[in-house]
């Protein structure tokens, strides 16, 4: 079934908010950052410990470590995803080289860790028929800076007509528009809390934008209530994306 992914980078509100759902009828399924682990483990300890409890994706932190000139260790990336426990791992990627990202996945899978690769917006598709033939589901990636919809579509389509039934994860995915559209198997965004953490806007707190303004932003995030109704919104549209693609999915075997 397609699984929702509420991207975090570890902070304390979005922690609390999430650990929040603990116990209840429908829990949220989270993507960690490898990026951000060893600081949430250190500063949010028991949230975390809260928040593995639920469905849980590792991503590799690539994207992340790029923007502030740093690199990640491939070897204890393998080591978490052995040690972990995690759901679902991403293998690490190289933005720009579709051609280190490709050897990286390998020499994880020849290390024996269960991570699929991404194929990126503007790769050529071989490396997607590659990655199709070798891995049990692939990643789709770098379409955060797409912001033509027909392009977008246009790309996915394309994907999916190359490789369907492979399962897939969407990166930076969760407009209803593309999820109905899209059998994805999982997606992940971090729109959830992009809007309360950057700008103070909370769009689905008690039905209503609170219109909080720039200035005002880094105040308001402490307010992890705030956030709850923003995760609330994508687990209702999760629950409408199962429904769409239920059918489907069980004639893949994906049903469970």
């Amino acid at each position: 079934m397609t699984t929702l992914y509420l991207g975090t980078i570890g902070t304390a509100p979005e922690l609390a908010s999430l650990a929040s759902f603990k116990g209840e009828q429908t829990e949220p399924a989270v993507l960690m950052s490898f990026y951000f682990l060893k600081q949430v483990q250190k500063t949010n300890l028991e949230q975390y410990k809260t928040i593995r409890t639920f469905k849980t994706m590792l991503d590799s932190g690539a994207y992340t470590a790029k923007s502030k000139n740093k690199k990640i260790d491939i070897d204890e990336l393998i080591k978490e995803i052995k040690e972990g426990g995690w759901d679902e791992c991403a293998a690490l990627d190289v933005i720009g080289d579709p051609r280190k990202s490709y050897d990286n996945a390998m020499y994880m899978k020849k290390a024996g860790v269960s991570a699929f690769p991404t194929f990126h917006y503007g790769e050529p598709f071989e490396f997607l028929a590659e990655y199709a033939k070798n891995f049990d589901k692939v990643g789709l990636g770098g379409l955060v800076p797409v912001k033509s919809a027909a392009d977008r579509n246009a790309w996915l389509t394309e994907c999916f007509s190359r490789i369907w039934p492979k399962k897939t994860h969407a990166f930076g995915v969760m407009g209803r528009d593309s999820l109905m559209r899209f059998p994805f198997h999982s997606v992940d965004s971090t729109s959830w809390e992009a809007g309360a953490l950057m700008f103070g806007g909370y769009a689905f707190a008690n039905g209503q934008n609170l219109g909080l303004g720039r200035g005002k932003a880094r105040k308001a995030v402490g307010s992890e209530k705030y956030l709850r109704p923003e995760a609330l919104h994508y687990l209702k549209l999760e629950k409408e994306v199962k429904a769409r693609w239920a059918q489907e999915f069980k004639k893949q075997g994906w049903d469970k």
